[in-house]
């Protein structure tokens, strides 16, 4: 395991959300080939993913560009699109309904306690909002260099806010380094 394999988790339920996605939009098969694409020591640890189990993000960032591959064809525009699906399906029922009665501000200013849902580790996430935009400032995650990991958090905001707001966003990255990224989001005119 490297450094960031023991210090950066991703729960379970997120590969469970990307299996289901694929057999409901892809058929059952569908989620084979995402498996043949990854590294057999990381398709075999989640290839019957439970929901609570915790992961090393290395498997999930094998995933990532097992999906940009297979499902996407190296489209990173359908790639962000794709995600922003599987996020909306990983909403749960309950947490749906929460964000659809929320302020998309409200929501947002919660994204720092939505990644802890999800990950475990150093990493860092901090939210500063002004009438017209949302800054996100994502620190000490050592994946942001991969631009595939760029585009997921693109696609993963687009989704959250697809479920408070019923629209998309227009997010975008303003810089990113190695383990550190910040995200600028626009909501559309009166969505506020």
């Amino acid at each position: 395991m490297s450094p960031s394999d023991s210090e950066h988790l991703v729960k379970g339920n997120v590969f469970v959300t990307v299996r289901d996605w694929l057999t409901d939009a892809h058929g059952e098969a569908s989620y084979q080939r995402l498996l043949d694409a990854m590294p057999p020591e990381h398709a075999r640890e989640v290839a019957d993913p439970l929901p609570s189990i915790w992961h090393p993000e290395t498997i999930h960032q094998s995933m990532l560009h097992a999906l940009h591959e297979t499902v996407c064809s190296g489209d990173l525009r359908r790639y962000q699109g794709v995600i922003a699906d599987i996020t909306v399906l990983g909403v749960h029922k309950f947490a749906r309904l929460i964000l659809q009665m929320s302020s998309n501000a409200f929501v947002l200013r919660r994204l720092p306690t939505l990644w802890k849902i999800i990950r475990r580790g150093p990493a860092t996430t901090e939210v500063d909002q002004t009438r017209e935009r949302t800054q996100i400032a994502y620190g000490r995650f050592p994946f942001y260099g991969d631009a595939l990991y760029r585009h997921y958090i693109l696609g993963v905001l687009t989704g959250i806010v697809r479920t408070s707001a019923r629209m998309d966003p227009t997010v975008e990255v303003v810089r990113y380094e190695t383990d550190r990224l910040l995200v600028d989001l626009r909501l559309p005119v009166g969505a506020g």
